[in-house]
């Protein structure tokens, strides 16, 4: 990969001299043995620019905190959701005011697994801008199910 900067008004020629390598991994990871990658599988996040399909970037060392983007077990399903924290109550809560807040229950398990530092998006992925905002494509077909969370890409398997 290559380091420089890109101007998206006018080009400059001397732009061309000033490149340098860059390393992902140096640039998103601050805890190598900590952090891992999970794909994103669904909507509830758009609004904090998380989509389908996206790349997270999970780091295990970081104190959650209220307001923080996590990856969470609840009773042993993988979520994404933002932590909410207010007095004695701990809830997960979506982006995306189709999806409905996670309030847990006795006996319910939360675990936070990681604290979401960073997505990474592929451009060429087959969805449309309108569906990363919340809006589906008409000639999408709904299945009716409810975010399944993130897929693992990481040392949680599948």
């Amino acid at each position: 990969m290559v380091e420089g900067r890109i101007p998206a008004g006018f080009p400059s020629p001397a732009d061309d001299f000033a490149l340098k390598g860059l390393d992902l991994n140096d640039l998103l990871i601050t805890h190598p043995l900590a952090t891992f990658f999970m794909q994103v599988s669904g909507w509830s996040l758009v609004l904090e620019h998380i989509c389908d399909q996206d790349i997270v970037v999970v780091n295990r060392a970081l104190t959650p905190r209220h307001g923080h983007v996590v990856v969470a077990l609840v009773d042993n399903q993988f979520t994404i959701k933002i932590l909410h924290r207010q007095g004695g109550c701990i809830k997960l809560m979506p982006a995306n005011p189709e999806f409905g807040e996670m309030v847990f229950q006795d006996g319910q398990e939360l675990v936070i697994i990681g604290v979401v530092t960073a997505s990474i998006r592929r451009r060429l992925a087959p969805r449309s801008l309108a569906e990363c905002h919340g809006a589906r494509d008409a000639g999408q077909e709904d299945t009716g199910q409810e975010d399944a969370g993130p897929r693992a890409a990481g040392p949680f398997g599948r």
